[in-house]
């Protein structure tokens, strides 16, 4: 028995700014004195304005890019992500404008921030299923990569799953709409530990972790 297990975003999906959007009108409804995005909600309509968007800003100071400078930082700050809470926490340290350097420095503010965990990751989930009620624009915010076609080459030698952060209600969707054939999700409320993602799928299929093959790959503990 040979198994495929591959991450989700950042390896079919490119959701990196569906996730800002969407993590931030979860933000919004937490914080509505922001200043980012001059208070406004990411609509379809809306959405590549905001994003592309240069005006000045008074975060990062009276000269920075407006719009523009809060993305790129949002992109430098994205490898940090375990789970939706994240967006909260990473919104939060641009908006104080935070210089992280490293893993433990992040971490310290998330912990600071906790209590904030269930109902941010409520309403993130809650402004995602309302954008993908109109699935057909909702899909113009994530891209696949280009290893769609690999997947489904190699679905002929292999069992292919995913172990993912994100949430399964979330994903399906793209992954029927790309014909992407996925036969097990373990996702978040298995756990946000991709070693116990892939021992849920390990398990799934009575195999071995040799059985298992990783992409990204990394070290199980």
């Amino acid at each position: 028995m040979k198994i495929l297990a591959l991450d989700y975003d950042g390896v079919i999906a490119d959701s990196q700014l569906e996730c800002l959007a969407v993590g931030f009108n979860a933000y919004l409804r937490l914080n509505k004195n922001t200043k980012l995005f001059n208070k406004e909600r990411f609509t379809f309509g809306n959405f590549n304005k905001l994003i592309k968007n240069t005006q000045k800003s008074k975060i990062f100071g009276t000269n920075s890019a407006g719009n523009k400078k809060i993305v790129n930082e949002y992109k430098r700050l994205r490898p940090y992500v375990v789970d939706a809470f994240c967006y909260y926490v990473m919104l939060r340290i641009i908006e104080n404008n935070i210089r992280i350097k490293n893993q433990n420095e992040y971490n310290k503010i998330r912990n600071k921030l906790i209590n904030c965990y269930h109902k941010y990751v409520n309403y993130f989930y809650n402004e995602r299923y309302a954008f993908q009620k109109n699935y057909g624009r909702y899909l113009k915010f994530i891209s696949p990569y280009n290893i769609t076609n690999s997947i489904k080459k190699l679905s002929k030698k292999y069992i292919i799953t995913i172990a993912t952060n994100n949430n399964e209600k979330s994903i399906k969707g793209f992954l029927k709409k790309n014909k992407i054939p996925v036969r097990a999700i373990a996702d978040s409320s298995i756990s946000t530990n991709k070693v116990k993602q892939i021992e849920f799928i390990k398990n799934s299929y009575n195999a071995e972790f040799s059985d298992i093959s990783r992409f990204p790959i990394f070290q199980k503990s």
